[in-house]
């Protein structure tokens, strides 16, 4: 099995695990068989993506997919980091259902046709 076919296979993991349990069914598939010092090197590589991507948010560059990058290399060696990102993840979720009801643009747009149909036109 090629370094491609294992990304596409963990790629597959997560996308068709359940959102919720995501990380954590990721986390056991993986750690089955992993010698500590790749674990190791694994959870450096994590941090260090993770690093960059902090940076990334504040300067120009895709700082989310750094972030993203690092937390799922992460999740897949530390139990604590995926059920921190299951949290997250079902937070997530939560607060963009919310925001996508009462958007900032629809409360907006509201207060610009009361203004309108209140206010004379302009010559």
């Amino acid at each position: 099995m090629g370094m491609l076919d294992d990304a596409r296979r963990s790629l597959h993991l997560l996308r068709n695990a359940p959102a919720g349990r995501r990380f954590r069914r990721y986390n056991l598939e993986k750690r089955c068989a992993e010698s500590p010092t790749r674990r190791l090197v694994m959870l450096s590589l994590a941090a260090a993506l993770a690093g960059v991507g902090a940076v990334m948010l504040v300067t120009p560059g895709p700082g989310i997919l750094f972030l993203a990058w690092g937390g799922a290399l992460a999740a897949a060696r530390s139990k604590l980091v995926a059920r921190t990102l299951d949290v997250l993840e079902m937070t997530g979720r939560d607060a963009w259902g919310r925001l996508s009801q009462t958007s900032l643009w629809q409360r907006c747009r509201k207060k610009l046709k009361t203004s309108r149909s209140s206010s004379t036109r302009w010559p």
